[in-house]
């Protein structure tokens, strides 16, 4: 408070003055925590982006589960078994007993394998791109706690400093009303200016509090500790300046990896159309039977050994997997209209992060001609 006194006479006020903001800037205790030091805490201690991350390993599981080629059937079988031993004769001829040793070999065909890996291989990058866009959002959200906490410290700061010049006010003025330079009312009037910031000190003491534990939250620490929590930093910093709006759409475009995702998305989904079309077909057995015993001793000759070989194909004649196909490609036109939809949300928020900025630099009218024909259409840009 600059406080500037006139002699004038009773019934005026003597004093008339300005808040002025604090002399010095304070950037926090040399100790404090500083914004990369955060990000860092943050990304190490985050149990809500651990367990995003544990999806990665769980789909490179998935991969391997997917390459796994169909496990052969083996089985042992007896035919013509007679119920009392010795029950074959010559009169009444019969069997002979046979035992077998069969083992049934699948054969993927329709390369069913090597499409249900695709898939599996392009939803784990989808995975890896989601949990790049986690750590996105959660640094943006940090960022946004950083500056809510240096925000609120700063206002904690005017404050008290408006606190500290009206309580000077104050006292000047009741000497003044004393000397019965100024009256009751005006007293009255300082008063009530000093409670008011009195009571606006104690609403950004809580708000000071509630921001510090609003960071301590995103980087998981107890609340005892965010109550305490101190950084170092400053809210009054040159802002580098901007590159052309164009470049930042095609940065958000190409870069960001929620865009990634969804276009990611894409591709799984045509993968799953080539998988739908594999299974329509079921796979081949090959029948592969190197042993086979016949029991001829009941009529007094030699036993016999043989193999036999053998192949079962079902016929895809009613069932070729048509509805699983017919989803599969609308989920691909699905899919487009939701990177479509991502994308036309980037460059809003580039529109929006860019808007009242000083030297924002104005958009290329030259930019819709060799915009990508595969992105959406930005009517602010072609406007």
């Amino acid at each position: 408070m600059r406080i500037r006194s006139q002699q004038v006479g009773p019934g005026s006020s003597g004093f008339a003055g300005t808040l002025d903001l604090p002399s010095t800037e304070d950037d926090g205790p040399p100790e404090g925590l500083t914004l990369d030091q955060i990000i860092d805490v943050t990304l190490a201690r985050s149990l809500d982006l651990r367990q995003k991350f544990i999806e990665i390993p769980m789909a490179r599981a998935d991969v391997l589960q997917a390459s796994l080629r169909a496990n052969p059937v083996f089985y042992q079988d007896g035919q013509l078994l007679m119920y009392r031993p010795g029950q074959y004769n010559r009169a009444e001829p019969g069997g002979p007993q046979q035992f077998d040793t069969n083992v049934n070999i699948p054969l993927d065909v329709s390369g069913k394998r090597r499409a249900r890996t695709a898939v599996a291989v392009r939803a784990q990058k989808v995975l890896e791109a989601q949990y790049q866009d986690a750590v996105r959002q959660r640094i943006d959200d940090i960022y946004d706690g950083f500056v809510g906490v240096l925000n609120a410290r700063q206002t904690l700061r005017y404050a008290r400093q408006s606190v500290q010049g009206l309580e000077q006010l104050l006292a000047q003025t009741e000497k003044l009303f004393k000397a019965g330079q100024v009256t009751q009312l005006e007293l009255d009037r300082v008063e009530n200016q000093v409670r008011i910031a009195s009571l606006g000190l104690v609403d950004a003491e809580g708000a000071y509090r509630r921001a510090r534990l609003n960071l301590g939250s995103l980087m998981n620490l107890p609340a005892d500790e965010g109550s305490r929590l101190e950084i170092r930093g400053n809210i009054d910093i040159p802002a580098p300046p901007l590159p052309p709006i164009d470049e930042l759409r095609r940065v958000a475009l190409d870069e960001r990896p929620d865009v990634q995702a969804f276009r990611l998305g894409v591709s799984r989904a045509h993968a799953d159309v080539r998988l739908a079309k594999a299974n329509a077909y079921s796979d081949v057995y090959v029948l592969w039977q190197p042993y086979t015993f016949q029991d001829n001793t009941p009529y007094g000759v030699r036993s016999a050994t043989s193999w036999a070989l053998g192949v079962t194909v079902p016929l895809p004649i009613y069932n070729r997997n048509q509805g699983g196909i017919l989803r599969a490609k609308m989920n691909v036109d699905q899919s487009r209209i939701q990177l479509a939809d991502v994308e036309r949300q980037a460059l809003i928020d580039i529109e929006v992060a860019c808007s009242g900025l000083p030297g924002r630099p104005p958009p290329d009218p030259r930019a819709s001609a060799n915009r990508d024909p595969r992105r959406p259409r930005d009517p602010q840009q072609d406007d």
